[in-house]
């Protein structure tokens, strides 16, 4: 029998989230070949306690001492879920700590856990690049970013030092900035 990984790797899936929700619906696939009736019950039982479960996470009040300096200004880009507004929103994260479980390492992971339509084509791809993205901020530490430039309707790569801005233009991966800016779900285009 294939991994979930093989099953998978056509689909480009980036997040821990992705890959999960990618198993969970291949092995049901084959189960409900083996057990149609008595295993379709049991799968819905299942199915909505892990709804329950993401949703604890989510519905956790952020705790904005997250937002605090608590290390050495390593500052990363984060996500949490906005109750107000019901969707993930960045923030800047520098290692403090709390108990709230409403922090997300990746937008997408964010949006599969809490939004209820996850792949939409996201406000940070209609928002303008900040440029003090590109100064130096934290001692020449650089890495490649990615920004999409709506402009040319592409996601383009620059040099990062950890600045931080307003802007959630902002993507640690070309996949990340693809998936959310250049190929949206049919549902953006209409």
């Amino acid at each position: 029998m294939e991994t979930c990984e093989q099953m998978c790797e056509a689909t480009n899936i980036l997040t821990r989230a992705g890959m999960l929700a990618c198993c969970v619906s291949a092995i049901v696939q084959i189960l409900f070949t083996l057990f149609p009736l008595d295993f379709r019950i049991l799968y819905l039982i299942t199915h909505i306690s892990l709804i329950a479960s993401r949703s604890e996470i989510c519905w956790d009040k952020f705790d904005m001492n997250y937002r605090n300096q608590c290390l050495n200004g390593n500052w990363q880009q984060r996500y949490y879920f906005d109750h107000a507004s019901l969707t993930c929103r960045q923030f800047w994260y520098d290692g403090c700590r709390s108990d709230s479980r409403n922090m997300f390492e990746d937008h997408l992971t964010c949006q599969w856990l809490c939004e209820s339509q996850p792949m939409y084509k996201s406000r940070a791809c209609l928002q303008d690049f900040d440029n003090h993205y590109r100064d130096q901020c934290n001692g020449g530490r650089w890495r490649q970013q990615y920004y999409f430039d709506r402009n040319v309707k592409r996601c383009i790569p620059f040099w990062y030092d950890g600045c931080t801005g307003e802007s959630e233009n902002l993507f640690q991966d070309e996949m990340s900035c693809l998936i959310t800016c250049e190929n949206p779900t049919k549902k953006d285009r209409e």
